[in-house]
């Protein structure tokens, strides 16, 4: 019957497409199973890498099940139906494909979406969009770009013919191309070294290079030093410079459930969006935060950031908030009236937060309320 396999083999998880009657074809409810299973596998924090394959040698795998398209041809370019290929990017373990055989249509968008492709010899990956009169989804004309340049990338949509192994590889498509026996090999062998390495470092790895290539070079250096002060928190540093002062292989913890959180909270501080909060016309209350952070459970303040951030937003009589953070942090949150205000102060959640910045996270901080009387924007036309 076909299904999608989970195997373990220490901290690497292993996925097998596992249709080989229909060269590893997605039909029934194996997309949403994969789904399922990388997500978990994402979860689980004993899990340091993930590695998909198709069973035998011959597909990794042929793409949706072309006679269940026909039946449903409203799935061909649904986003959902199509959700489990497009995964891989967003989770923050990595994802190795191990290709044999084809990896064609939904198969060749799986593979693109993964983090790294090993290539058996006989490998090929088809972008067949063009040639079936379908626009090329599941990140074929964004993410493609990233990995080929675009003649390459514009090719491969624009004739639907497929690639060997050998091409890829010189197209820097895949990274290394082995024996189709060795396959799954390769890509577990290089899944292990890879788990060897802090997996919460490997995280901030991903997350910061996922930010980068949706948001640019700006962002993405931006979210260096921010991503890598969440990091500082975690004992990994301590541990990666005693065992190299000890010349002993570093045995690194693994990462903490929260720790995406954490990340993703990092690299949205250095996304703040840059339009001001849209306030009503005056008087309305401002709350202005002002604080010096200490280098305390950086981790911890990250995930306690957007924590209250979406938790303000849900309180009754909040009408915004600005915010930016240097040396010195300022929050401006905005209220209807003082009364809301205190309210917000009050809140159960935000108490425990409060607590927890006088004792760790802040080195100094003062608040300020007002009540705004007047306000304008700019700049004047010209």
């Amino acid at each position: 019957m076909p299904t999608i396999s989970a195997t373990d083999h220490g901290p690497v998880r292993l996925l097998s497409i596992d249709n080989e009657a229909k060269r590893n074809a997605f039909s029934g409810d194996m997309a949403p199973t994969l789904r399922r299973l990388l997500v978990a596998a994402d979860d689980d924090p004993a899990v340091r890498c993930i590695v998909i394959t198709g069973t035998g040698t011959q597909a990794f795998s042929s793409g949706h099940d072309l006679h269940e398209v026909l039946e449903h041809p409203e799935t061909a370019g649904d986003r959902a139906a199509n959700e489990a290929f497009t995964t891989a990017p967003e989770l923050g373990t990595p994802v190795i494909a191990a290709v044999n055989g084809a990896a064609y249509a939904a198969g060749f968008i799986l593979a693109l979406n993964c983090d790294v492709r090993i290539a058996g010899d006989n490998a090929q990956f088809c972008a067949v969009g063009a040639r079936i009169g379908l626009v090329p989804v599941g990140g074929q004309l964004s993410r493609l770009l990233s990995v080929v340049s675009y003649p390459v990338a514009f090719t491969m949509l624009a004739t639907a013919e497929p690639i060997d192994a050998e091409e890829a590889l010189r197209v820097q498509f895949v990274t290394q191309v082995c024996d189709r026996s060795e396959t799954v090999d390769r890509a577990l062998g290089l899944a292990q070294v890879i788990s060897t390495a802090s997996p919460a470092v490997i995280r901030a790895i991903k997350t910061g290079l996922r930010a980068t290539l949706r948001d640019g070079l700006h962002t993405g250096m931006a979210a260096e030093s921010v991503l890598a002060r969440v990091i500082r928190s975690l004992p990994d540093g301590d541990e990666g410079v005693r065992s190299f002062l000890q010349k002993r292989p570093a045995q690194y913890p693994d990462a903490p459930l929260d720790l995406q959180v954490g990340l993703d909270a990092a690299i949205q501080e250095v996304m703040a969006p840059a339009a001001i909060a849209a306030t009503p016309a005056p008087p309305y209350t401002a709350v202005i935060f002002t604080s010096v952070l200490t280098d305390e459970d950086e981790q911890g303040y990250a995930v306690m950031a957007a924590t209250m951030d979406d938790l303000a937003r849900q309180q009754p009589g909040f009408l915004g908030v600005d915010t930016a953070r240097a040396h010195v942090g300022i929050t401006v949150s905005y209220w209807v009236d003082d009364e809301a205000a205190r309210a917000w102060k009050r809140q159960a959640e935000h108490l425990v937060a409060q607590r927890r910045g006088q004792q760790v996270w802040y080195s100094e901080y003062r608040v300020r309320v007002a009540t705004v009387h007047r306000d304008y924007t700019g700049p004047p036309a010209r």
